[in-house]
């Protein structure tokens, strides 16, 4: 499904303040559109966001120019008309049809060789298989949005991505992909850290630890619940923390799934709980 025209959200914004007993509530159009050359610095910088400390080394300025010539492929939500920032993006890029590309290239090395530094070695080898098999197409499922963006929307960009998707890959097979590699960031809550915002209600324990290793994304969650191929691992490049500071312990986490499991099992899913938690 392109997006030739924005759609518009629904979805209502609580602004809160503490110090009084009335509620404001905000009425906010969320409006989805194509990805478009005007998003190159703001899908740059969530990149960044969505690659932390490691966002560096990874060609991310190569990465972002991909995106936007694939522009049929994927949405961005903005809330105040075309010409504004994203508040969120979401595409998917092919590993096998972009393998000339530097920073494909980069990127899959990068995820192979965090993969396996994790503790889930059965994801690490087998997306090593399944890059080296000529039968597989993998696709980066790459998306990343702000703080306090809704929940509920995401699942409608994975909607709008995979009819696309099914779209573009009636004229082109290699854009049938076999699975999606997602990756994701988790962060550790210390002691001493202030409170995340609400787009981190997540409390999932991977590990069984004594660790808050908590997700950013609720809908990361859902996905996993369909996976044993989920690894967390630290990034390559740490910020050094000091003992008292403030703020979250970020990792990544990398997510792989089959995309025919994705799209019959985890989107509907997703749309479900979002749906009924957002009361709507």
């Amino acid at each position: 499904m392109s997006l030739q025209q924005p759609l518009k959200g629904t979805t209502k914004r609580k602004n809160v303040e503490e110090d009084e007993e009335d509620k404001e509530i905000v009425n906010v159009d969320f409006d989805f559109f194509n990805i478009d050359e005007i998003d190159y610095h703001a899908i740059k910088h969530l990149l960044v966001q969505l690659f932390h400390s490691d966002a560096e080394h990874l060609e991310l300025h190569t990465l972002t120019d991909l995106i936007l010539q694939q522009n049929h492929i994927g949405s961005t939500i903005k809330v105040d008309g075309k010409e504004s920032d994203p508040y969120a993006f979401l595409t998917a890029i092919g590993i096998n049809k972009n393998k000339e590309n530097s920073a494909v290239e980069k990127m899959s090395n990068y995820l192979l060789n965090r993969a396996k530094s994790s503790s889930n070695q059965t994801l690490h080898s087998t997306l090593s298989q399944l890059l080296s098999d000529s039968s597989s197409n993998i696709a980066l499922l790459l998306g990343e949005r702000l703080v306090n963006m809704p929940v509920v929307l995401i699942p409608h960009m994975l909607r709008f991505l995979l009819e696309e998707l099914e779209t573009a890959s009636q004229e082109d097979s290699t854009y049938k992909y076999t699975h999606f590699l997602i990756p994701t960031r988790t962060y550790i809550e210390q002691d001493n850290d202030v409170d995340m915002d609400d787009e981190a209600p997540a409390k999932k324990k991977r590990g069984g630890g004594s660790s808050k290793l908590q997700t950013f994304h609720p809908e990361d969650d859902m996905t996993q619940d369909f996976t044993d191929l989920v690894a967390d691992y630290q990034y390559q490049h740490v910020v050094t923390r000091e003992q008292d500071a403030f703020g979250a312990d970020v990792r990544g986490r990398l997510i792989l799934i089959e995309a025919k499991t994705f799209k019959d099992q985890v989107l509907p899913r997703m749309i479900q709980v979002t749906t009924e938690a957002a009361g709507l």
